[in-house]
């Protein structure tokens, strides 16, 4: 038997973003993280078990009717902070926070791929100054170390 579970996914700030309701929340999460664009500011997130499907579905919607999570937009009360949403208002109403949404993904991106290159400049520099110390010790020469055909590569002659 699954369980039914309801869940709140909170900010850094601890603040209510988002209330729902499944029975599977490890494919929930990995699916919100993929097409919520509020799923950029989720810290963390926490789970309410229920017996039965429809007491989870009661709980989710009193939770999204009195607690006001930002992002829920089907059962909002009239009292909810933002007003109420219409499903035709919901596309330009998310637009702002969608663009958020993609610029955080892309500079993730970007932030990852930066910190490859750092580490090759890194391992460079670590190489370069292993090369430089051993020639300052007399570790090798550089004359007797470099072959034949490196040196033609280098246009030196022997």
């Amino acid at each position: 038997m699954r369980e039914h579970v309801v869940y709140r996914a909170y900010d850094g700030a601890d603040r209510l973003l988002y209330v729902g309701c499944t029975n599977d929340i490890d494919a929930r999460m990995k699916s919100h993280h993929t097409s919520s664009p509020w799923a950029v500011y989720m810290a963390r997130f926490a789970t309410e078990v229920f017996e039965t499907r429809a007491d989870a579905e009661s709980a989710e919607a009193r939770a999204i009717a009195e607690e006001h999570p930002r992002w829920n937009l089907v059962g909002r009360s009239a009292d909810h902070p933002d007003g109420f949403v219409s499903t035709t208002q919901r596309a330009d109403w998310l637009r702002p926070e969608r663009e958020v949404a993609n610029k955080v993904r892309k500079l993730r991106s970007e932030v990852a791929v930066t910190r490859k290159k750092l580490r090759r400049l890194l391992t460079d520099l670590r190489m370069e100054e292993a090369v430089a110390t051993a020639i300052s010790n007399g570790d090798f020469d550089l004359d007797d170390d470099i072959a034949p055909a490196d040196s033609a590569l280098l246009g030196e002659s022997r």
